[in-house]
């Protein structure tokens, strides 16, 4: 993953821990919410 554990102020977001425990999931939020074509970049 390329994002492990963003904090800002040692606040975990809400974006940023869905995106760390199920990518998948928050892959879908993004696609279905916002419209984008939003997909885990492989290293």
């Amino acid at each position: 993953m390329l994002i492990q554990d963003r904090t800002y102020e040692s606040i975990i977001t809400i974006a940023d821990y869905l995106f760390w425990r199920c990518p998948e999931a928050y892959i879908k939020l993004c696609n279905t919410y916002f419209g984008g074509n939003v997909r885990i970049c492989k290293e």
